[in-house]
């Protein structure tokens, strides 16, 4: 696997990476059921995304990354970039890059995942 990817992609094709059973609870896109995450790589439940709930995580797979931008959150200023389900298209969430707290660097690396936009499977 690629350290760029967190799917595998070999001659033009996508080929999707899946949690097992002994993962936990897993998560999934909403629409396509693409594996993203499991209950094992979330690290708080108590996050607000763009529409409402969601987590943020160590790991997310299945996901590539739009273009890197700075902005200005609740919580401060970061270098983010959106993260969208690689089968449907989706955005699921973002990917912190960069913080510019001290306080918040643990989040540099991590996901987000919009809880409208999952499930549980």
């Amino acid at each position: 696997m690629s350290a760029d990817f967190n799917f595998v992609k070999k001659m033009g094709n996508i080929f999707k990476l899946y949690f097992d059973e002994s993962s936990g609870q897993i998560y999934c896109c909403k629409y396509c059921y693409c594996h993203f995450t499991s209950e094992k790589n979330i690290v708080s439940t108590a996050f607000n995304g763009h529409f409402g709930k969601a987590y943020l995580v160590d790991l997310v797979l299945n996901v590539f990354e739009g273009t890197y931008k700075e902005t200005e959150m609740s919580s401060g200023s970061y270098v983010v970039c959106d993260i969208f389900c690689v089968q449907c298209r989706d955005i699921v969430g973002w990917k912190y890059r960069k913080s510019y707290q001290i306080d918040q660097k643990y989040k540099e690396g991590k996901y987000v995942l919009e809880v409208t936009r999952i499930r549980q499977e």
